[in-house]
């Protein structure tokens, strides 16, 4: 497995937008190809079909390319068969609930690393934890997988489910 990446920045850009190619000009340490809610249902498709472009374009001064897949599986295994590929340094996983689900598409991913010839655990995962359920099994879901990376959390999303009111130790800004 390669070494820990440290992203101090990361960067969303829809997976199949013009604006891909100033992102790597905004000096973030990564850019995250969004497959999943930045994608209309009928571009997903074509998204997938230019990823292989798209990574190359994001890491041409340096950056590293992560890509966030869709939850629903159909659209996941789409999403890693387009994703698996040389270039992506980690996957966003997004609505992650359990480590179980962590461990499978894990495994998915090591076969298509297998498969493709890429180095085992060359990509790594970033899981979104964005619900009380899930940020109670953290640390279950954290060892789940040995390319986990720990993502910030979804502070937005939790304010709003608890109906709690942000302050200092809480904040959403």
């Amino acid at each position: 497995m390669n070494a820990v990446p440290h992203w101090r920045s990361l960067l969303f850009v829809p997976a199949y937008s013009a604006n891909i190619a100033s992102a790597p000009e905004r000096g973030a340490d990564g850019i995250i190809l969004d497959l999943e809610d930045a994608v209309p249902e009928g571009s997903k498709q074509e998204a997938r079909q230019q990823l292989s472009e798209s990574v190359a374009t994001v890491r041409r001064n340096g950056a590293s390319a992560l890509v966030r897949v869709n939850h629903e599986l159909c659209a996941l295994a789409a999403d890693l068969d387009a994703s698996v590929i040389p270039g992506v340094n980690a996957l966003v996983l997004p609505k992650v609930e359990s480590s179980d689900w962590v461990r499978e598409v894990g495994g998915a991913v090591n076969q298509l690393e297998q498969k493709r010839g890429l180095a085992a655990g060359q990509i790594r995962f970033l899981t979104q934890i964005e619900s009380p359920r899930a940020l109670q099994r953290l640390p279950e879901i954290a060892s789940s997988d040995p390319g986990w990376q720990p993502w910030p959390l979804a502070q937005r999303i939790f304010v709003q489910l608890l109906a709690v009111r942000p302050n200092s130790i809480f904040s959403c800004s």
